[in-house]
């Protein structure tokens, strides 16, 4: 009887099996590889398969299934945090190439020392061509698997869409000069600026996703490196509007807004791109020159995608998207080495040249810039769907930033106007373009997009006039002590450490000195300096996790 022969093709199974999990894994993660970059990891999966089982059949384990077993060691790396990640991938991807080269070598006479050093110098170049962050810099908790990813809800007309546009420490100043800004400026109401109700980025997201002030909705970072997220019982809009009918879809590029801070709540669909590294493929990598995950060019191509399936399914929705761009290190610089560069080393470094501080500050003013070319082809999208008629357009910001205007830098330690000032724009249905007086907060978001969906406002609707007499509050810093302070259309009172009994309390005239140059004596008894005293601070509940590789990669900490 002949002896039954296996198809030769059989042998590249469990390497076709390497390939498929290899690819599987990144295209679970928001920000997948290329296609052309797929294609090609396949093909050197299947050259290596080739080469493994017909180039040396008289090596032991070549006829089985072990070479390609070997790497996905690797891959099982790739899903671990950095602390324990990096030494497997290197052990498992050195140890296919062993498999590979040393006997390959062997044939042609190669010292086996020598081969085995070109196995360590292709898996060195392998892991170090993985991209600006290292490999496995991640967070398995954020991540969504496509076989995981909740069904979205039956279109419903519950109200005009909303696209609500945050863009992460952009001064008021800053976005004044933006086409992009400009551009909504000229269809909707804007504001020369907005205040702040903090002076760092979780309180200030979760107020424009609630309406309240952070006292209320508790979300920050307390004394003692103790931070929590939203209250449980405080709602948010998403959660709103998802009762409403809408379908929502956020995608967010900071590490602080994150599920386990509540900011996912309501989304039917959320991707935090600042809390979870892109998946790389095993060889190909990721080349350096490639935009990093949390670059608007990653996050905008994302949007435009959820953008166009969302208007195509049709019914009321609610997108949201956080960019990340002006915040360091500034990923789009001219010098390398602001690429890379945190305020945490900065502020580490101490007192810097005049020099260098304009340097700092034409690398922000380079990265707005970019930002506004990408946001403006985003927009174009935006007019191609025919929404600016139909729909909610509100862009806005979390924060400023100071450029050592009162001898700070950064964000998250100063209530002055450079931190707490943002753009504020916005376009809706029967909306007439132009600027508006008053005062706004970004506490006015939430309950404006809640009244032209048909909700309660619970709070300030912009279409109406703000009053001459308002006074906004904010409060919080993340570093150095709490902060809080009050502002009408002529005072600013600042307090740098609420709540403690020698509050040291400054008090400024807004029309003679808008620059804050100047405090002025308090007596306790101008109006602002009371509504400041009265700012409540959150109260300490559960500590929610946090991803402390990526907020130290932002400079969070140390």
């Amino acid at each position: 009887m002949a002896e039954a022969r296996e198809h030769p093709a059989l042998a590249l199974v469990p390497w076709l099996a390497l390939g498929a999990a290899d690819v599987y894994l990144a295209y679970s993660f928001t920000a997948p590889p290329s296609t052309t970059r797929v294609l090609a990891e396949l093909a050197l999966v299947l050259v290596l398969g080739v080469v493994v089982r017909f180039g040396l059949p008289s090596f032991p384990g070549t006829a089985t299934a072990l070479p390609p077993l070997i790497p996905l060691f690797s891959l099982a790396a790739t899903q671990t945090p950095r602390s324990l990640g990096a030494i497997p991938y290197l052990v498992g991807l050195l140890g296919m190439l062993g498999v590979v080269a040393v006997p390959l070598m062997k044939r042609r006479g190669v010292p086996w020392w020598l081969s085995a050093s070109l196995a360590v110098a292709v898996t060195v170049g392998c892991y170090a061509a993985q991209g600006p962050l290292p490999l496995t810099q991640q967070i398995v908790a954020d991540t969504t698997w496509p076989t995981q990813q909740p069904a979205l809800p039956p279109p419903a007309d519950a109200g005009p869409p909303v696209i609500l546009i945050t863009i992460d420490t952009l001064r008021a100043d800053a976005a004044r000069q933006m086409s992009s800004v400009q551009r909504l400026s000229e269809r909707g109401a804007w504001w020369d600026a907005a205040i702040s109700t903090s002076s760092w980025t979780l309180p200030a997201l979760a107020s424009i996703q609630t309406g309240v002030m952070p006292g209320e909705h508790g979300a920050g970072c307390l004394t003692g490196g103790h931070c929590q997220g939203v209250r449980d019982d405080v709602p948010t809009l998403a959660e709103q509007l998802a009762a409403r009918g809408y379908t929502n879809v956020a995608i967010v590029a900071n590490p602080w807004a994150t599920a386990q801070n509540g900011m996912a709540r309501g989304f039917h669909r959320y991707h935090p791109l600042g809390s979870v590294n892109p998946r790389r493929l095993l060889f190909i990598g990721n080349p350096l020159d490639t935009a990093h995950h949390q670059d608007a060019e990653v996050v905008l191509d994302l949007a435009t995608d959820h953008l166009d399936a969302l208007t195509a399914r049709g019914g009321s929705f609610y997108l949201w998207v956080h960019l990340l761009d002006p915040h360091m290190p500034y990923l789009n610089a001219e010098r390398p080495e602001y690429r890379s560069l945190t305020a945490e080393v900065v502020r580490s470094v101490g007192m810097l040249s005049a020099e260098d501080r304009q340097a700092l500050r034409d690398a922000y003013d380079h990265e707005v810039a970019v930002l506004d070319r990408r946001l403006a082809a985003f927009l174009d999208e935006v007019e191609r769907h025919g929404l600016f008629e139909r729909a909610v357009v509100v862009l806005t910001a979390d924060h400023g930033e100071e450029f050592w205007e009162h001898g700070g830098f950064e964000h998250g330690h100063s209530h002055h106007r450079e931190v707490v000032q943002v753009p504020l724009v916005f376009t809706a249905p029967g909306v007439a373009p132009g600027r508006r007086d008053g005062l706004p907060s970004l506490l006015d978001v939430a309950p404006t997009v809640r009244a032209i969906a048909g909700l309660s406002a619970d709070g300030q609707d912009l279409r109406r006039a703000l009053p001459a007499d308002r006074i906004v509050t904010s409060q919080g810093n993340l570093i150095l002590w709490p902060g809080c302070s009050a502002r009408d259309a002529g005072t600013a009172v600042l307090i740098d450490d609420c709540g403690a009994d020698d509050e040291r309390i400054r008090r400024y005239d807004l029309v003679a000195d808008p620059g804050e140059r100047a405090p002025l004596p308090v007596d306790g008894t101008h109006r602002v300096q009371w509504a400041a005293e009265d700012v409540v601070a959150p109260t300490r509940a559960e500590a929610a996790p946090q991803n402390t590789e990526a907020l130290r990669a932002l400079g969070y900490v140390q």
